[in-house]
């Protein structure tokens, strides 16, 4: 089990593998109730106190992913490997690039060197059709 560490969230949350949040309290830790966010949504969201007295909505694989280092940023997109999306488990959540936009906003700077390299070697000749 995991501390999730966000800014501005005011009580102590964890996270387990298992792909539940809890809440620390006074007597221990208490899992928090799920819900969906929206009618539309398909992932699994709970509600984190905020500083100001406010809730926030997270979705549950975010959080599991983030506590246990394992997010990757927004260029991903999460899918869940038995496609159950009720199965938050760690083993179960799966990253995939989200669009070849965000390619090079992952590739640490000896990957871009190594693209940039490659894609300047080629030599693109037009080619020009003459019209009679």
């Amino acid at each position: 089990m995991k501390q999730i560490i966000l800014e501005g969230i005011k009580q102590i949350y964890f996270a387990d593998k298992s792909g539940i949040i809890y809440r620390q309290t006074k007597s221990g830790l208490r899992p928090l109730k799920t819900g969906f966010s929206n009618n539309r949504d398909k992932h699994l969201s709970v509600k984190l106190q905020k500083q100001d007295g406010g809730f926030m909505t997270y979705y549950v694989y975010y959080l599991i992913l983030l506590a246990y280092k394992k997010y990757k940023g927004t260029c991903f997109r999460v899918s869940y490997i038995d496609g159950d999306n009720h199965n938050n488990s760690l083993s179960n959540l799966e990253q995939t690039l989200r669009s070849s936009i965000c390619f090079w906003d992952v590739l640490t700077d000896e990957e871009f060197n190594m693209w940039s390299n490659k894609i300047s070697s080629i030599k693109f000749t037009p080619k020009i059709k003459k019209f009679n």
